[in-house]
Formats: C-alpha cells, sequence, structure tokens
C-alpha cells in the first residue's frame, strides 16, 4: 500500500464538503466516509491510504483525491462530520458531479474540482499566527494572520477569528488604529456575543484617541454586565476615558469605585491622579502618586497597557520626588 500524504493547502472547506456530501448519494462513498469520519484519527490514516490506493488505480480525478487527503487533517475531518449531519441533501446537480468525479465519466467534474485549487489556502496559516501570538510575539504574529488572510477562501467565522487573532496582534505590538480597523471587519462578519469583545473594541477606540466613542461603547458593555468583576472593569475603562476627554471629576468618582475594591490596581490610581491634577487637587494627586510608586515597586510584570504608560508615569514620579526605577 503506497503512502499519501496530505495535501500542503486545505482547500475551499465548504466547498470539499458539499463535494463529499453529494458523494455520499454513490453507496459506496456513503459507507466509506461514514467509516472514515466515525474513526479515531490515530487509525483513520490507513482507511484513507486504502481508499486512495483505490481511486488511484480507477483513475479517479487527483482533485478528488486530494479533497479525500484533507480528511487526514482532524479539524478538517471534524468540521466535514459537523456538515454531512447538519446539511440538507445535495441537488440533483450536485449529485451528478459527484458521479462524474467518482467514476470518471464527466469531464466537467474533473474542470470543476481544478477550479477548487485556486481556492486552496494554508492548513497551518492561522494555526502558526496563532502560536507566535500565544507566545507574546505580536509582530510576528500580525504578519503571519495577514498571510492567512490574504487568501480568498477563508471565509466567514473563519476569516472573523483571523480578524480578531490579528486584531489582537497589532494592539500588542502598539496599534490601536489597525487593531482597531481588525476588530471592526471581524464584527462585520460576525457580530459580538461576548462582553470581553465589546469591551476590548471600546479599548481600542480610547486607544485610537477616540475616547467619545469608547465612552458609547461602554454603555452597551454596562448591559453585558453580569458580575462585579464586570462592573469594576467597565468602571476602569470609563474613568480613563473621561479622563481622557477632559471629565475629570466624573472620572475621579468612577476610577474610586475600582481602586475602593482593589486598593493597589497601579493603572486606575496613575489615571486618578491626573485626573486630580486636572482638578487642582495636587495633594491627592501626590497621594494617589504616593500610591502608584508603592505598587510599582512591588510589581514584577507589567502588562501592556501599564508598559504603555510607565514612562509617562516614571517621569510624574520623578518629577515629585519619587523613586520611580
Amino acid at each position: 500500500m503506497a503512502v499519501h500524504s496530505s495535501p500542503a493547502r486545505a482547500g475551499d472547506i465548504d466547498a470539499l464538503i458539499d463535494l463529499l456530501r453529494a458523494a455520499c448519494d454513490e453507496a459506496d462513498a456513503h459507507r466509506r466516509l461514514h467509516r472514515l469520519l466515525s474513526t479515531a484519527p490515530g487509525y483513520r490514516g490507513a482507511l484513507i491510504d486504502r481508499w486512495l490506493d483505490e481511486l488511484e488505480r480507477a483513475g479517479v480525478s487527483s482533485r478528488f483525491s486530494q479533497a479525500v487527503a484533507c480528511l487526514r487533517e482532524p479539524w478538517i475531518a471534524d468540521r466535514a462530520r459537523t456538515v454531512l449531519e447538519s446539511r440538507p441533501p445535495p441537488s440533483r446537480g450536485a449529485t451528478m458531479l459527484a458521479r462524474g468525479i467518482l467514476f470518471g465519466s464527466l469531464a466537467a467534474a474533473c474542470t470543476a474540482l481544478a477550479a477548487l485549487a485556486l481556492l486552496f489556502i494554508p492548513t497551518n496559516g492561522c494555526r502558526a499566527a496563532e502560536g507566535l501570538l500565544a507566545r507574546e510575539d505580536a509582530k510576528q504574529a500580525a504578519e503571519a494572520y495577514s498571510t492567512c488572510l490574504a487568501w480568498p477562501a477563508l471565509r466567514g467565522e473563519a476569516r472573523a477569528a483571523a480578524l480578531r487573532g490579528r486584531s489582537w496582534a497589532n494592539a500588542l505590538a502598539g496599534r490601536p488604529q489597525a487593531a482597531l480597523q481588525d476588530q471592526a471587519d471581524a464584527f462585520a462578519l460576525q457580530a459580538p456575543v461576548l462582553r470581553a469583545e465589546v469591551l476590548r473594541y471600546a479599548v481600542l477606540l480610547r486607544e485610537s484617541g477616540l475616547a467619545a466613542d469608547s465612552l458609547a461603547v461602554l454603555e452597551a458593555v454596562r448591559a453585558m454586565e453580569t458580575t462585579d468583576a464586570d462592573r469594576l472593569a467597565t468602571a476602569h475603562h470609563r474613568g480613563w476615558a473621561l479622563k481622557n476627554l477632559g471629565r475629570a471629576r466624573e472620572a475621579v468618582e468612577e476610577l474610586s469605585v475600582v481602586i475602593r475594591a482593589h486598593p493597589g490596581f497601579l493603572l486606575a490610581t496613575w489615571n486618578r491622579a491626573q485626573a486630580h491634577e486636572a482638578l487642582g487637587e495636587r495633594e491627592l494627586a501626590r497621594q494617589d502618586l504616593e500610591r502608584c510608586a508603592e505598587a510599582l515597586a512591588r510589581m514584577s510584570r507589567a502588562s501592556p497597557a501599564l508598559t504603555r504608560e510607565l514612562p509617562a508615569l516614571k517621569a510624574k514620579l520623578r518629577e515629585q520626588g519619587f523613586v520611580a526605577s
């Protein structure tokens, strides 16, 4: 038995699955697909090799063989099984196409499958980007996501997920406007469901200099709060946006709620210090700066948001006579 490798690229998966679904009208194909997709991934390779050997001997289109070989990838096989179980039976035209693929009786079948090759995308492009992002290699992750997103076959939920990933990578790389555009494009493809997604969008708006828009989005976030932690996170970002808008008194009120619950929260304390200073409340600002200096001395690792604020914070601490290492 020959050993058949998976293709270097996974095709337009929806189109691929439609063709396999159509092939199910053939009893042998149905039986093989059912057995193949029900087999544990570790044992699936032998079944695929056996089927590919038979297809090769029968002179079946190599494009269909590549489609079968794609099922060696567990994530493609899982998607295929889900779609096969949920989609309606194929049309008569699709069934005839499948018969042509299986038995070589329709030249158009090979033409249609050859066209699918133009839609093929790397199987590991987005996965590589995800790995880079997990290691916080933000710039390389953004480039990898861009490579993945360049393929037109990446659509729907998969494209939205890649856009969200690149948005996060751009945010970590200090490119808030690019991150904001990616997040907006992701929302256009798939409406946000999680509160965290909407909150992050509000943060990106503020970081892009759109504090008023950020405050408006945070009102929507308020409606999605379910815990005290949710409410405190929203209050923190509301206070930050209000401070940036010059609404210092409201900012102090929002940030004080957060600091009472978490006295050592450095970012909230730093923002409140700036709001106090804007109000001319210099002693209160100095007290907050002292708390910042103490928190900074205890800190072992800074978040990306705090890292961006550190130069201004340390400069202010030095100005006020506090040690800022």
